[in-house]
């Protein structure tokens, strides 16, 4: 197939939607494209109303199948064959360098069966979505970079367009040419650290940043699910220039365990897995691990509501602080989910809090802030601090009871600091360069100031000087 200029492909069931199809073809033409309609309808069909470039026979073909076999096969099974067939067709496409868009339409089997197709492209090449089901397909596009555009009316077919449908498909058809004409500003192509990020991390983030800029391009994204640590592994595991990962905010493990609304494993992949599988360097600190997220209080769960709370943004996020239990089980699921890597995992626990809330409030200049509890679906200030040293403790102790210390690959090391602190952000800044230019020693951290040769004693210390402290303060009011 011979092509030249700005190509698009069209993707949807001819049978049914033959017009739209037709009209996203003039349209893309208008707007100087070159479209190339694709046709994964489930049944042999004959259509006077659009010719595909690619009729569903031969996408069939590519699925492993005839599309006499896969009109007699039911629905489902019929979807994944035509599926298999365009995902294949679409990549070799790409590899040949012969597709620039693709638009995919459909209702709710043309929606299944596109954000599938659509899924398998990777990121950056623009990809549009136009269905009537826009609040259903949230979840399901997790990791990718599809634009979803509301149908508005249903996409009816038959022999005419009406108003709505025009306007909508004339809009899309001049975004993804808009999209394509544009030329992006040129960025110098480092090698990429990516990192993770919440409020009450980006302190430590910024001074990271700062360090590694020089020889490093650094993303982050925002720990929150399925659009934050989801997609941040997604794209570990398609862009090769990502050298190491800096999880900074592994906040989504705890809302993995307690139920939180930020989960990031999904679809059967699992976070904190993609470095592994890339088998390049991976710091792990617990930033914002001491936190499990709610939206407004009258969303928590009425299980939790005796729990300690903050409410860290007005009417949308509510976080409740992590006990014992959740912590050890964090700690447990952080082990056994690197225990297998082939390169460099070092977890950094930072005995001191792991967010910006999780300070001791009395220190000058303390960022730590004083729990808050629910009452009548309403938070009420409490005069008990954030920081739970006992609770950060039982982290620690999750991770050493499960963690495999035959592995030379995985290094423990607990530091006298808090998360935010510069001296700490140094240290790992410094620590995740070594991994990359395979310079890391493993032990010579022992040196380190901050380096605590047996953390649980220390841990300790801070729980007695936590309870005495607040304890007589209390008293004295």
């Amino acid at each position: 197939m011979e092509i030249s200029g700005t190509r698009v492909c069209v993707i949807g069931t001819f049978d049914t939607k033959g017009i739209e199809a037709k009209y996203l073809k003039e349209r893309i033409k208008l707007y100087a494209g070159v479209p190339i309609l694709i046709d994964i309808s489930l049944k042999k069909h004959s259509s006077s109303i659009v010719s595909p470039d690619i009729p569903n026979y031969t996408v069939a073909q590519e699925g492993g199948s005839t599309i006499e076999e896969v009109s007699r096969k039911n629905r489902i099974e019929a979807q994944e064959i035509m599926i298999k067939g365009a995902v294949k067709i679409l990549n070799n496409l790409l590899r040949e360098k012969k597709i620039d868009g693709v638009i995919a339409f459909g209702g709710s089997v043309g929606t299944g069966m596109g954000i599938k197709i659509l899924k398998s492209l990777p990121l950056f090449i623009p990809k549009y979505l136009i269905t009537t089901l826009p609040q259903e397909v949230s979840s399901k596009i997790a990791g990718s970079d599809i634009r979803v555009w509301w149908s508005v009316s249903d996409i009816s077919g038959g022999d005419s367009i009406n108003t709505i449908e025009a306007t909508v498909l004339n809009q899309v058809a001049a975004a993804i040419m808009g999209e394509l004409k544009a030329k992006p500003v040129e960025i110098p192509r480092k090698p990429i650290i990516v990192a993770t990020q919440f409020g009450t991390t980006t302190q430590h983030l910024l001074m990271g940043k700062s360090i590694l800029e020089n020889e490093f391009e650094v993303i982050s994204f925002h720990a929150v699910g399925l659009s934050g640590g989801y997609t941040m592994e997604e794209f570990v595991r398609g862009e090769e220039r990502v050298v190491a990962v800096y999880d900074l905010t592994t906040h989504e493990i705890i809302d993995e365990i307690a139920g939180g609304i930020l989960i990031a494993s999904h679809d059967g992949k699992l976070r904190l897995r993609a470095a592994i599988e890339r088998k390049i360097p991976h710091i792990i600190l617990p930033g914002g691990l001491d936190q499990i997220v709610f939206g407004p209080p009258d969303t928590i769960p009425r299980k939790y509501r005796k729990r300690l709370f903050y409410e860290h943004s007005r009417g949308m996020v509510t976080l409740m602080r992590a006990n014992e239990r959740e912590m050890y089980q964090s700690g447990k699921l952080i082990a056994e989910r690197v225990n297998d890597a082939e390169a460099p995992v070092i977890i950094i626990i930072p005995i001191r809090g792991f967010s910006a809330y999780d300070q001791d409030p009395l220190l000058p200049n303390s960022s730590g802030v004083y729990c808050q509890k629910i009452k009548n679906c309403e938070l009420v200030q409490t005069t008990i601090p954030w920081w739970d040293p006992h609770s950060d403790m039982m982290l620690w102790k999750g991770i050493m009871e499960n963690i495999d210390l035959t592995n030379p690959n995985v290094t423990i090391i607990p530091l006298d600091a808090h998360i935010n602190d510069p001296e700490l952000v140094h240290f790992v800044t410094q620590i995740l360069i070594e991994t990359i230019k395979d310079k890391w020693k493993g032990r010579k951290y022992q040196n380190n100031k901050l380096y605590i040769n047996d953390p649980y004693p220390k841990f300790q210390a801070l729980v007695s000087y936590y309870k005495g402290y607040f304890k007589m303060k209390n008293n004295k009011k």
